[in-house]
């Protein structure tokens, strides 16, 4: 499973967690810490559709679901974007 590519869309949400990071939420409720996502799509809210392989052999600190590495990214939304609480 770990070499297969999957293909999703959802929102990236920002978490107030040792210093913050970007999540990755999907339509379908899975949870993931998005690896090599490019700074420029690292925005609260912003829906995007997303390739890569999930990772199973690493861990991260953020502990929040699955550990994703991007190979391509498509901005779906831009509507949804809203600073987060260290941009305020």
């Amino acid at each position: 499973m770990e070499n297969e590519v999957k293909q999703m869309t959802g929102t990236i949400v920002y978490k107030n967690l040792e210093g913050g990071f970007y999540a990755f939420i999907s339509d379908d409720g899975g949870h993931y810490t998005l690896r090599n996502l490019a700074p420029e799509h690292k925005q609260n809210g912003l829906k995007i559709a997303v390739e890569g392989r999930v990772l199973t052999n690493i861990m991260t600190f953020t502990q929040f679901g699955e550990v994703f590495e991007v190979s391509d990214v498509k901005i779906v939304d831009k509507s949804g974007v809203k600073p987060t609480n260290n941009e305020m």
